[in-house]
């Protein structure tokens, strides 16, 4: 299931269960080194991430608010991204 993750080298954490919080505090050197180890975590209910940043060329830019999609227009740019609630 994430093995598309691993062919495009992102670093896969484990996070926290019902949360957003990587796991431990040595995470970003603690990712995955195989789909099977993801896919334990995922069988014992924890959530799953990506490192981000210079390590893998990755932001997260949350627009949340009105406000923020409509600065995010006004740049031309499309909000066509997974919405959770």
């Amino acid at each position: 299931m994430f093995s598309s993750y691993f062919d495009a080298g992102l670093k896969v954490v484990r996070v926290a269960k019902r949360g957003k919080a990587p796991i431990g505090l040595e995470w970003h050197t603690k990712y995955a080194r195989s789909t099977e180890e993801v896919d334990i975590w995922v069988a014992k209910g924890y959530n799953v991430g990506v490192i981000l940043g210079p390590a893998s060329g990755i932001v997260d830019i949350e627009i949340d608010s009105p406000e923020a999609e409509k600065a995010w227009n006004d740049l031309g740019l499309v909000c066509d991204t997974p919405q959770f609630e």
